[in-house]
């Protein structure tokens, strides 16, 4: 079916109603967000494997990532 709330009739199908439209839409938004939490909790975990994890260690956390990584500070404060 073709999506749009607003249509009215004739341009939505045979027959279709707003309130099918609404419900075509609802059914959009929940793949939509189903599909992008999934891949995104499957790429989270493959750039966990793939590296040494994502999250630093507590002592390069607490002397700042500029010092740990780059070895200069990033701000003077």
């Amino acid at each position: 079916p073709d999506l749009g709330i607003f249509s009215g009739s004739g341009f939505g199908g045979d027959n279709t109603s707003i309130g099918e439209q609404l419900g075509v839409q609802m059914v959009g938004i929940f793949s939509t967000f189903v599909y992008t939490a999934v891949v995104s909790l499957v790429l989270l975990k493959l750039v966990d494997m793939l590296t040494k994890g994502i999250r630093v260690t507590a002592e390069h956390e607490q002397q700042g990532l500029d010092i740990s990584s780059h070895e200069e500070r990033g701000y003077n404060l």
